[in-house]
């Protein structure tokens, strides 16, 4: 499965590759499409984490408040709290992708 380069893969896409490999309908596989990505979702919501084997780590994280500063005027500005989702490839996913 190989994107252009230069655009971002979407649901768009994956939902066409689906279509495209399976041969089910276009408007089943965008349901399945959105419907995996919202289970993925409610996992790292509800668990924390979310471990998909030969693939990577998603992780919820927990970021506290803090002040920021714009490097071009050094106006500094608060950066509110909040949860951001990390990723750690797997070594097989990294092998992979430096071959």
């Amino acid at each position: 499965m190989k994107a252009n380069k230069s655009k971002n893969i979407d649901k768009n896409f994956i939902s066409n590759q689906i279509n495209k490999r399976l041969g089910i309908s276009k408007k089943f596989c965008d349901q399945l499409t959105n419907d995996l990505i919202k289970i993925l979702i409610t996992i790292i919501f509800e668990n924390k984490s979310l471990n998909l084997k030969n693939f990577g780590v998603f992780k919820k994280k927990f970021k506290k408040s803090r002040i920021g500063r714009n490097p071009k005027n050094k106006q500094e500005f608060k950066i509110t709290k909040r949860n951001v989702v990390l990723f750690k490839s797997s070594k097989t996913l990294n092998v992979y992708l430096n071959k």
